[in-house]
């Protein structure tokens, strides 16, 4: 499923706080210019746990319209809050992979406990 160099993209901002897209789109450009493979936006390195749930998806579906098919994304869809996170990766499946990243699970079981119950386990990383 996964072959290759996937890059974790940094989640640029304006002064006023904003996501920057045009500098996001950038960065996207650079990386499938120079053949990255795959890109994944709001994961740790994405600034994920500051961004509100509507910026994680602008950004998701961001990147998903800026590479139109020329290198995979990997969707960041960590939070604390598991049903915030089953809605993130709800959201981002309709089209496209999902790295759930569950922030907080410090060991194995509580990895499972927190994606097992809500039968997504399959996706948690």
């Amino acid at each position: 499923m996964f072959q290759g160099s996937y890059v974790a993209l940094v989640t640029p901002f304006k002064d006023n706080m904003e996501v920057d897209f045009d500098a996001y789109g950038r960065l996207i450009e650079y990386q499938v210019r120079k053949g990255t493979d795959g890109l994944v936006p709001c994961g740790c390195t994405g600034e994920a746990a500051t961004l509100s749930h509507d910026e994680q998806k602008q950004c998701i579906r961001f990147a998903l319209e800026r590479t139109n098919g020329r290198a995979k994304i990997v969707a960041g869809t960590g939070s604390n809050n598991t049903r915030e996170a089953l809605e993130l990766t709800r959201y981002a499946e309709e089209d496209n992979p999902v790295l759930q990243q569950a922030h907080g699970c410090r060991t194995n079981r509580a990895l499972h406990h927190h994606c097992a119950r809500r039968k997504y386990s399959h996706h948690a990383v």
